[in-house]
């Protein structure tokens, strides 16, 4: 499962080491940095044997979003009792992965993803945790995912991330020409975009759900 582990905008040398003696722990090799701190000798020291980690990664100016099949955003924080996206939980990740290139990203130490970072994922994982302190150390985070994924072996192929565009367009269409308020579509829209994303599709279910979508379009 060729699977990037992506820090966007890390400011903390140490903590890139962190993260990179837990990815070796886990046996995940793929680390992408994306506009960092500098890496310095303290990233190397905390690294400790996974400095080669460190050597290899990838740096970028920006986060590569479409280069995915599936980008997995991660946040400490729910926003409010009705978010309009919805969270997966690392178990519910786990159960959903397929065969395809994955990039799971995490923010900044100091506030995380951005509302429209986290807008281009496509689903969305929190780590449950204690609601007087929520938020947890980033090489915590990263080993508890990571640990989550080292469980199983993905089986299906991941719908690509065109296939899922085309859906989420095709039932946005559909929607549209229903006899309902504007706010009662955005609705509807958020909630079906909702299960999409939990359900993280094959090849296989988005093209059939694609062309049942353009039968009721053409129906409606």
């Amino acid at each position: 499962m060729p699977v990037d582990i992506v820090l966007l905008q890390p400011e903390s040398p140490g903590n890139i080491g962190s993260v990179a003696r837990v990815m070796k722990n886990l046996s995940f090799g793929n680390l992408v940095l994306v506009n960092p701190c500098p890496v310095t000798n303290e990233t190397k020291g905390f690294a400790m044997h996974a400095r080669d980690l460190v050597e290899k990664a990838k740096i970028k100016k920006e986060m590569d979003w479409d280069s995915y099949d599936l980008v997995v955003g991660t946040t400490g924080i729910k926003v409010g009792k009705n978010p309009l996206r919805s969270y997966i939980t690392p178990e519910d990740l786990r159960k959903r992965m397929g065969k395809g290139k994955v990039a799971i990203v995490f923010g900044r130490e100091s506030r995380g993803l951005s509302k429209r970072e986290l807008e281009r994922c496509g689903c969305i994982c929190h780590i449950p945790t204690s609601g007087d302190y929520p938020v947890m150390n980033l090489s915590h985070s990263v080993a508890i995912v990571l640990y989550e994924l080292g469980k199983s072996k993905p089986e299906k192929d991941l719908a690509e991330q065109q296939q899922i565009s085309n859906l989420e367009n095709l039932f946005k269409g559909v929607i549209e020409r229903l006899n309902y308020s504007q706010d009662k579509k955005k609705i509807i829209y958020t909630y079906l975009r909702n299960v999409i994303e939990r359900s993280i599709l094959s090849k296989k279910e988005a093209s059939i759900l694609t062309g049942l979508f353009k039968k009721i379009r053409g129906r409606v």
